[in-house]
């Protein structure tokens, strides 16, 4: 009998098999004779005959899904193709809790047009989305809060939002804006999670926005339109309406009716502009051969609405208004400059 001839439990033990080290088996399906097998085949029969694995190409492949059993997968790489697994390093930033992380209370600044809020970076976790909580009222002190999953005003104001992957963000002014309180606050968030919320920030708007001086109004009628006359100047003048952007136009006519109201289509008719409603104008000689001058006042938007006060009356007095004193003298003295008697006598100015 051969030196390895033994039962079973007698033969030395194989300590470091090899794939190509054989088996013995017995063989079923020839009455149960002994033979021998590689270990590589016998690995390759059981994997292949489970139901969730197989091999094929070298390669292990699932038939069916993986049961984990509640346990991790460690050690594993970093997923670079879009059918590899990826690791907690990878996607940690985006489903990590951010209880703990609170931004820092909102900067507002204005940018003409445009009002900035900005809050400070979040780095860990890096890449979330900053979502700017705001409203508008004239209150100097409202605060955001929370309301469930709500962020309401303790005003009562409307809540607005607005979402960037950057720290900043800009929104238009609109009208009525200005004058009134910005107020703002702002969460952090990743896929799975949201912060919690910042402090409020406070900015009282300092200047119009675009919709406050460009708007399609038609602006107010002036109020205590007047005109008056010194010497040979008129005055007309009347109180700003409210709006911002508004200029004004007066309109002057002379003629020798009491109570012409001006039309702004009337031959002779004088326009006047300017930002106040304060105007003056130098009677020219001319019109002393009228006996009223009638003027009204414009106020006129930015996109050219206007509308007219009613036309506002005075006299003309060629005597008093454009040949007073002052002016008579003034001429007087010019002409005893130059005018003589027939005894070569200057002229004196009656006095």
């Amino acid at each position: 009998m051969p030196e390895n001839d033994s039962t079973i439990q007698g033969l030395q033990t194989l300590s470091a098999p090899a794939l190509i080290d054989l088996l013995v088996c017995a063989d079923a399906s020839d009455s149960y004779e002994p033979k021998q097998i590689e270990i590589t085949v016998l690995r390759d029969l059981i994997l292949s005959s489970n139901s969730a694995f197989e091999i094929a190409s070298g390669k292990l492949k699932l038939k069916d899904y993986l049961n984990a059993n509640n346990k991790q997968i460690r050690a594993l790489s970093a997923g670079t193709e879009n059918d590899y697994a990826v690791n907690y390093a990878q996607v940690k930033e985006a489903i990590m809790s951010l209880a703990g992380v609170t931004p820092a209370t909102p900067n507002i600044s204005e940018l003409g047009a445009f009002l900035r809020l900005s809050t400070t970076t979040v780095s860990d976790p890096w890449g979330g989305f900053y979502l700017f909580y705001w409203c508008v009222d004239n209150f100097s002190n409202t605060t955001m809060d929370l309301s469930g999953t709500s962020v309401v005003a303790s005003s009562g104001a409307t809540v607005n939002f607005d979402g960037s992957v950057a720290n900043i963000v800009n929104i238009v002014k609109d009208s009525g804006w200005y004058g009134n309180y910005l107020h703002v606050a702002v969460r952090y968030r990743n896929i799975k999670s949201i912060s919690p919320l910042s402090g409020t920030a406070h900015y009282e708007v300092a200047t119009p926005g675009v919709n406050d001086l460009i708007s399609e109004y038609i602006p107010k009628v002036v109020d205590n339109p007047a005109i008056s006359k010194g010497e040979n100047r008129l005055y007309i003048t009347s109180d700003p309406v409210e709006g911002v952007g508004i200029s004004y136009v007066c309109q002057l006519l002379f003629d020798d009716a009491a109570e012409t109201s001006i039309t702004g289509n009337e031959a002779g008719l004088i326009e006047l502009s300017g930002k106040n409603p304060k105007f003056t104008y130098d009677m020219p000689l001319n019109v002393g051969n009228y006996s009223f001058v009638h003027a009204r006042i414009i106020s006129v938007s930015l996109l050219g609405e206007s509308v007219a006060c009613d036309t506002i009356h005075n006299t003309v007095d060629i005597s008093g208004d454009l040949l007073s004193d002052t002016l008579v003298n003034y001429f007087a003295a010019r002409l005893a400059e130059k005018l003589v008697t027939q005894d070569d006598t200057s002229l004196k100015i009656k006095v």
